[in-house]
């Protein structure tokens, strides 16, 4: 994610809430990897988000690591790192499992 005039708050640094959508859709596209697209959907349950330290340089680059994947729901741990290596977020996303309709 870059960080540019669309994502600074109005002190200047990344804004946390760009964060929180980068950490959900990097877990919703993983969830979305593990499952039968044509039969089951996923959606976020639960969003659990650490601001360790200031974004004051980008872009930020997001990893998500599966903690676990059952049938009907997967936890993913989401680590987000400045491009000098320091570990900006950090955030833990519930995700659901459903049947589509």
């Amino acid at each position: 994610m870059p960080l540019d005039a669309r994502t600074r708050d109005a002190g200047g640094t990344l804004h946390p809430g760009a964060l929180g959508i980068l950490a959900e859709t990097i877990g919703s596209m993983g969830a979305s990897l593990c499952i039968d697209t044509s039969t089951r959907t996923c959606v976020g349950q639960i969003l659990n988000i650490n601001h360790p330290a200031p974004v004051n340089k980008g872009p930020v680059h997001a990893k998500a690591s599966a903690v676990f994947i059952l049938e009907d729901s997967h936890l993913w741990d989401i680590e987000i790192k400045d491009p000098s290596g320091t570990v900006v977020c950090v955030a833990r996303l519930s995700m659901a499992i459903l049947d589509r309709e």
